[in-house]
């Protein structure tokens, strides 16, 4: 303490260009202590998360999985390893491993091996309550997507769950297939109806929300429904007040 005082004492009695220089020269220190101490916290954390998950922690295997896949300045992007801490996740019922394995796995640029993959995940995914899971297995199969024939019963059958279970596109979804008679439901506007006015936005405002969505996709999935119900002759503020 007392040599950092000796040495404040010795800029300010300096010149001016001497203490310019030295205040400069103390600021470039303090940023690269910050740095190196940021990045030595960085790396401790980076041990800490593989530490926990070897010892089984699926959360920290998650994390440390979407780290390897993509990438970060610690780690070097290898997605080997990445698939295979979230399968090393999944197996352990981590549900958003299961996900993102079923979004590597599926797609028509797999092979139908993978896909089928991409689909027994999403299904142990949705069978654990994921509403994203049923979401996608409703998509998947109204498109015929990831290897599945396309199937729109089974699409509004897992649209529905999804929408009961709260998801904002399986809503607009459900209320779509109502209006057109997909999916071996009835054509039935007033069910149509009652779905869009479920979907959050669909009046132009939103009620607060804390989960992953963004609020962009929340915002195209109200403008779309806002406008089938426009398309249906309806005005939506009216339709959905509560």
């Amino acid at each position: 303490m007392n040599k950092f005082r000796e040495v404040i004492v010795w800029i300010n009695s300096g010149s001016r260009a001497r203490r310019i220089f030295a205040w400069i020269l103390l600021r470039a220190a303090l940023v690269c202590a910050l740095v190196i101490v940021s990045l030595c916290g960085a790396k401790v954390y980076v041990v800490w998360v593989r530490h926990q998950a070897v010892a089984g922690d699926t959360a920290a295997m998650f994390k440390l999985a979407h780290w390897h896949y993509f990438g970060n300045q610690l780690i070097h992007r290898d997605e080997k390893q990445g698939v295979g801490w979230y399968r090393r996740a999944a197996m352990g019922g981590h549900v958003e491993s299961m996900i993102e394995l079923a979004g590597i796995y599926g797609g028509s640029l797999n092979t139908p091996k993978e896909n089928a993959e991409a689909v027994m995940w999403l299904n142990r995914a949705a069978a654990a309550g994921s509403t994203r899971a049923m979401t996608r297995l409703g998509f998947d199969y109204s498109m015929g997507y990831s290897g599945v024939p396309k199937d729109d019963a089974k699409a509004a059958l897992w649209y529905i769950r999804a929408a009961y279970a709260g998801d904002d596109y399986a809503m607009y979804e459900v209320g779509a297939m109502y209006e057109r008679g997909l999916g071996g439901l009835p054509t039935d506007p007033a069910q149509a109806v009652s779905w869009y006015c479920k979907v959050p936005g669909v009046t132009g405002t939103f009620p607060a929300r804390s989960d992953e969505d963004s609020e962009l996709v929340r915002f195209a999935q109200g403008e779309d429904a806002h406008d089938a119900l426009e398309r249906l002759g309806i005005n939506p503020k009216l339709a959905c007040a509560k």
